[in-house]
C-alpha cells in the first residue's frame, strides 16, 4: 500500500498549514556535522534555549492521543470493535493508538484513510 508522505521541504508548510509554531528551531534537509558527516535531515535549533524551553507547539486535533482515540471510538464502531477485540493484549494507551494505525493501514475497500478522523471534533 502507498504511504503519502511529505518531504521536509513540504513540511514547513504543511506545518504553517495546520498551525504548529516553531520556536527557535527549523526544518533542515541536512544536518552536517563539523567533521562533514551528513546526518540526514532533521530539526535544528536556531537560537539558544533553556531547559524546559518550548521549541515546538502542535495543536491537540493533530495529537493522535489516548483521549482522542477514546473520543474518536464514540462515534466509530469499527474502532470500538478493534479497541475491545485487543483488550488486555497490548497496554493501555498503547492500544488505543495502535488501533487507529491498524484501521489506517487496513482500510475497508474503497475508505479513504483520512476519513477515520472526519467524525472526531
Amino acid at each position: 500500500m502507498k504511504q503519502d508522505v511529505l518531504s521536509l521541504a513540504q513540511l514547513r508548510s504543511w506545518a504553517t498549514l495546520n498551525n504548529v509554531l516553531f520556536h527557535g528551531i527549523k526544518i533542515s534537509p541536512d544536518i552536517v556535522t563539523e567533521d562533514g558527516t551528513n546526518k540526514g535531515g532533521g530539526v535544528v535549533s536556531t537560537a539558544e534555549h533553556s531547559s524546559g524551553d518550548v521549541l515546538l507547539l502542535v495543536p491537540n486535533d493533530l495529537v493522535l492521543s489516548r483521549e482522542r482515540v477514546l473520543q474518536c471510538a464514540k462515534t466509530d464502531q469499527r474502532l470500538q470493535e478493534l479497541m475491545d477485540a485487543l483488550g488486555d493484549f497490548i497496554e493501555v494507551g498503547t492500544r488505543e493508538v495502535s488501533s487507529v494505525c491498524l484501521l489506517r493501514l487496513f482500510p475497508r475497500p474503497r475508505e479513504r484513510r483520512s476519513s477515520f478522523f472526519c467524525s472526531c471534533k
